[in-house]
């Protein structure tokens, strides 16, 4: 109704907070522009985000006038409009008290309770978000790996197969639980949103995605979602908290890396004779030296700049030639 109406902003995050909700009610009746202000000017004037000036608060109410007035096309959409505002409220009421039942549950199960830490540990997951997810995986024993809770959540891309051919589409399957699948959306769109703050792994994965491969949006905040299951799954079959988990799967990709480099080093050297391979790694090793000698060059300069003394024997890096 805010977009069919064309609402203001300010107008459409009314419901979310205990003012914005007693200012919807009080309102809901009114049809003179002065009680409007009247309600506005008692509401604003104490609490946070208190609003003195009055042609601001004359403006806030001509614009939630005209709002109202343009709802009142048909009689039936202010009790619409109200209903709504009733529905909305009851369903934050009913959350809140299973919010509370949940974490009075989760202070009596040691093993519940456990989980709720441990999932606490992953980058911009709060309470209600780790509630939210194990609520909905209940035991992740009934998962046999990650790839099964990333293919029950819907973030899986859909596979095509006809015969022997099968076909990924990049598009995902959606067939899952779909509350799981939302808090690992907002979970990753925040920790994209809070990279530059934290720099932590999954905005980092996301930033390489969207900034650097030139990926959509959504396809690189989906990207990492579905690596945020993952990690949920890591997590708590592991018992173990996100920094280890993390740490481990890092040093686990560092000796997958370090075991190709040794399969195309034995595959050069397999097909190439020793003459022509020592050359290369001659080479190699001079760069890598030459960059070395460098960086200790740099840092002796730097530690001499700071002591006040200027070293004799230091050599301009772009007069050493090899």
């Amino acid at each position: 109704m805010f977009e069919m109406f064309d609402a203001e902003e300010w107008i459409t995050k009314l419901h979310t907070s205990n003012r914005g909700q007693r200012i919807m009610y009080r309102t809901l009746e009114l049809s003179d522009k002065k009680d409007f202000l009247t309600v506005l000017t008692e509401e604003y004037s104490t609490g946070p985000k208190q609003i003195r000036d009055k042609s601001k608060l004359l403006k806030r109410t001509g614009e939630l006038t005209a709002f109202l007035a343009n709802i009142d096309i048909s009689s039936n959409y202010r009790i619409r409009y109200g209903q709504l505002l009733e529905d909305y409220v009851r369903c934050e009421r009913m959350a809140t008290q299973l919010r509370s039942r949940l974490i009075r549950f989760a202070a009596n199960d040691e093993q519940f309770k456990r989980n709720l830490e441990l999932l606490l540990t992953l980058p911009n997951v709060g309470i209600n978000t780790a509630l939210t997810i194990l609520v909905e995986i209940v035991d992740i024993r009934y998962f046999w790996r990650s790839k099964s809770l990333v293919k029950w959540s819907g973030l899986a891309p859909r596979v095509n197969q006809s015969g022997h051919r099968k076909r990924k589409t990049g598009r995902i399957y959606k067939g899952g639980n779909k509350w799981l699948r939302r808090a690992a959306w907002i979970t990753a769109k925040n920790c994209y949103a809070h990279y530059n703050e934290s720099n932590e792994p999954i905005g980092a994965f996301i930033n390489q995605l969207y900034n650097h491969k030139h990926k959509h949006y959504f396809t690189a905040v989906t990207a990492g979602a579905r690596k945020i299951v993952s990690y949920i799954y890591q997590v708590l079959t592991q018992q173990s908290p996100f920094e280890e988990v993390f740490e481990l799967e890092h040093l686990e990709q560092l000796e997958k890396n370090r075991k190709r480099k040794l399969s195309v080093l034995k595959r050069i050297l397999h097909e190439r004779s020793l003459v022509e391979v020592l050359p290369i790694i001659a080479n190699s090793l001079k760069e890598e030296f030459y960059e070395l000698e460098q960086s200790e060059k740099h840092l002796a300069m730097e530690i001499a700049t700071k002591l006040g003394v200027v070293p004799r024997y230091y050599m301009d890096p772009g007069s050493i030639r090899y």
